[in-house]
């Protein structure tokens, strides 16, 4: 999906170390706001679920007061962009930790709030949190349109909009019905009351337990890989996918942390390049023309070699009984799409074992002072260097690390040396040290 690109070339461009503290903060708020867009976009998706009482409700401990500042600091550069006031009062009358279904609670607060910002023009938004009892009240205040007594039975209906929704041309008369159907799932509602040119106040309460900080569960932030430790040996990685970009996407993220990669665009010649190449993992999406990804891996599987190959399926469809389908046709893990490339690299950690250099970590062998001698240089095919000295020219680096990767399967100590250089995007030194190479000298990092 559109998402997959989004989200997935964002998270790429954020691993440039080059981009200056304002940049490095819009692709933050890019990805943040994508990552919200797919909570919107999969929960649209669990409509008949709704109707059909297969929703549940998931209640666990986690932050209030964090989840109020993440709302803030979202909808804050919405209102900005309109010139307007936002106000976010009583995160500090409401107790820190709290046990709920945060999700949903989260989708509802989005909902309210995103309205709020769509049906205003002039004046502002104040959202309003407090506790009666052990019931959670949040209030989401708008001065926007409002909404006319004649309208009100509408505001809660499916694929129905008011008079200020069918101006607006936005939305699908989805977001409050669904919101209130969450409410109203975890013992609480939510109410309206509005004037029509002065704005509207949507009342959210529903109940919760006090929760104590002793248990909750420490949210460790992913760590950045930025390649593989010297000394182990370089997994070879088949990436099976139909979508040109998502190919392109996954086979960067892998071959500039050093995984020798090869694509595949269908089943058929994911099954073709395994009996040749023979690869420790493959990524394996699920829906590809002429032969799809579960018919692919029973082929695989059901040779000798196939047993030890790790097969992961990649996926954009979340049904439960869709990943029993693919895990009984011999997958051996399964990663919905849009995928997150921490749990890329989390998933080969865990079947093949290979361990990481992360971007807080200064790793000390090969970005200093090592020497590559020119007969290390020599035993290299001359087209292969001249590749890459021309990729390094242009600066395309997808396919400078790709060929480095190449190098690596050849001479590991050599593929890290250029590897080095070529994830600090440090591209004149790397020309420098192939130039010298090319006229046979020696190279130093």
């Amino acid at each position: 999906t559109p998402m997959s690109a989004i989200l997935g070339y964002s998270q790429l461009m954020q691993r440039v170390t080059s981009l200056s503290p304002v940049q490095k903060e819009y692709l933050h708020t890019i990805n943040r706001s994508g990552e919200h867009l797919l909570a919107l976009i999969n929960e649209v998706l669990e409509i008949s679920k709704i109707e059909a009482r297969q929703i549940t409700v998931k209640e666990a401990i986690f932050d209030l007061h964090a989840l109020l500042h993440d709302l803030k600091i979202m909808f804050r550069v919405r209102t900005d962009a309109k010139g307007l006031q936002l106000k976010v009062t009583g995160i500090d009358e409401v107790p820190r930790y709290i046990v709920s279904d945060e999700n949903k609670l989260r989708q509802v607060l989005i909902n309210l709030m995103g309205n709020a910002v769509k049906y205003t023009e002039t004046g502002g938004i104040t959202v309003r949190a407090a506790m009666e009892g052990m019931r959670l009240i949040v209030e989401v205040e708008d001065s926007g349109y409002g909404i006319a007594a004649d309208e009100m039975g509408k505001v809660f209906q499916y694929f129905e909009q008011t008079e200020s929704g069918r101006k607006s041309k936005t939305g699908t008369g989805l977001g409050l019905a669904i919101s209130r159907e969450y409410a109203r799932m975890m013992g609480g509602d939510i109410t309206v009351t509005s004037t029509v040119n002065k704005g509207s106040t949507f009342r959210f309460e529903v109940p919760i337990s006090a929760g104590n900080e002793s248990d909750m569960k420490e949210k460790v932030k992913p760590r950045r890989v930025i390649g593989l430790e010297p000394g182990q040996d370089v997994p070879r990685i088949i990436v099976a996918e139909d979508v040109e970009e998502g190919r392109a996407l996954l086979t960067t993220f892998l071959t500039s942390a050093g995984f020798q990669v090869r694509e595949a665009a269908n089943g058929k010649e994911a099954v073709e390049i395994f009996e040749q190449w023979h690869p420790h993992l493959i990524w394996m999406d699920i829906r590809m023309p002429v032969m799809d990804g579960l018919e692919a891996t029973r082929h695989i599987k059901e040779t000798e070699a196939g047993k030890s190959t790790i097969v992961v399926a990649l996926t954009a469809h979340a049904l439960e009984e869709e990943k029993q389908e693919i895990l009984s046709a011999g997958c051996d893990d399964f990663v919905r799409k849009p995928f997150r490339v921490h749990d890329i690299f989390a998933v080969m950690a865990k079947h093949l074992r290979v361990r990481y250099v992360y971007e807080e970590e200064h790793p000390t062998p090969v970005d200093t002072a090592i020497v590559l001698k020119p007969e290390q240089l020599a035993a290299l095919p001359p087209d292969l260097l001249n590749q890459l000295r021309q990729t390094v020219v242009e600066l395309d680096t997808a396919r400078t690390l790709e060929l480095i990767g190449q190098i690596a399967e050849q001479d590991t100590s050599i593929g890290n040396v250029l590897h080095a250089f070529a994830m600090k995007l440090d591209y004149g030194s790397l020309l420098n040290l192939l130039e010298i190479e090319d006229t046979k000298g020696g190279g130093t990092l």
